[in-house]
């Protein structure tokens, strides 16, 4: 079966040149089909979405001519799947929101991750969030809520839509945990990349406490992090060599005083109840960094450590998997034991 994912497909959906931007109707005309969607309706909120997410006037021309230049990838993907949403919203039973209105709603409850084109029927994978977002008196976003309620979606779930058999696989919302980040003020450069580091988190609906967003107020710093130690889901350890020090107890006393603080707390914790901390303590070695930077308490080499490849969502997936507890690879469901009757041997004397 040949699959074709929209996400790099129709990135060049849209060519910008100066304020002016453009989109290729056969491309148009060919996701329209895919999707069962009115041709003419999939332009017009082709053209809103660009004009939203690019902040340029859009057109309705061909694609190509001298001096165009690809849209970003990312604003490309952005249209597309806003695009592919408000078809999909239709099909369940919006319809009858104002297109303005719908394409404005629709991405706050529901959004698509990834599209396939195949031989068969399309599939779409989306995502809806497990708590409705701020401003719930929004024009038109209880009607969505309503409409995906409907369709059994709001928890996850899959659903077939249209003349196409257009198969939407929703995956239930996944609550994300309370995290606390220790690590050592090496410099600020190392500062800037565990806050890069938290960002990433946040973005990802992980609850993330840091030093850094503690606000401007004077703070009793070890009364903050015990507190805080104390109530997380997990601790990230960022490993560094000054945190290895402190880590293993060779750090001069006026050395990083709030991490021997923090890194005492936990090792205390970890002492005290070794299955639970084992579980909740995860290094974490950033780029440029070495396993050899985590403290020996965390048992860098007997034990599950977290390599962010790069600051990106893709660098910090295996983090990710484990702090929300989706493995990469799931077992199969047992089979049955085959029946293996013995086989029968040649007689003696006999070809």
């Amino acid at each position: 079966m040949t699959v074709v994912t929209l996400d790099d497909w129709l990135a060049h959906l849209a060519s910008a040149a100066g304020d002016r931007v453009t989109i290729d109707p056969a491309l148009v005309a060919e996701l329209a089909g895919a999707l069962g969607a009115d041709e003419a309706g999939l332009r017009a909120t082709l053209l809103d979405l660009l004009d939203f997410h690019a902040g340029s006037a859009a057109g309705n021309g061909n694609r190509g001519g001298a001096g165009h230049g690809d849209l970003a990838p990312a604003v490309a993907r952005a249209v597309v799947f806003g695009s592919v949403t408000a078809v999909v919203l239709r099909q369940l039973g919006a319809g009858a929101l104002p297109a303005g209105v719908l394409n404005a709603v629709a991405n706050l409850l529901f959004s698509v991750e990834r599209a396939e084109l195949t031989t068969g029927d399309p599939v779409l994978h989306a995502r809806v969030p497990g708590t409705v977002p701020p401003d719930p008196g929004a024009a038109g976003l209880a009607d969505v809520v309503a409409c995906l309620d409907r369709a059994g979606l709001t928890r996850g779930g899959e659903v077939v839509l249209g003349p196409r058999r257009i198969r939407l696989v929703c995956r239930a919302p996944v609550a994300g945990p309370k995290v606390f980040i220790s690590y050592a003020h090496e410099d600020d450069g190392h500062k800037e990349t565990v806050r890069r580091l938290a960002e990433l988190l946040v973005r990802n609906g992980i609850d993330t406490d840091l030093d850094q967003w503690a606000g401007a107020g004077r703070q009793d710093w070890q009364a903050w992090a015990t507190s805080l130690i104390s109530q997380a889901g997990f601790v990230l350890v960022v490993a560094s060599p000054a945190y290895r020090r402190v880590g293993d107890g060779f750090a001069q006393t006026n050395d990083n005083r709030g991490a021997q603080a923090e890194s005492a707390t936990i090792r205390d914790l970890l002492h005290r109840d070794r299955h639970t901390w084992t579980a909740k303590l995860l290094p974490v070695v950033l780029p440029g960094r070495s396993i050899d930077d985590i403290p020996l308490f965390l048992q860098p080499y007997c034990a599950d450590r977290y390599h962010v490849t790069e600051l990106s969502d893709a660098g910090i997936e295996d983090l990710l998997r484990a702090l929300t507890g989706q493995p990469r690879y799931v077992r199969p469901e047992l089979g049955t034991v085959p029946h293996l009757p013995p086989r029968s041997l040649p007689r003696p004397g006999r070809s």
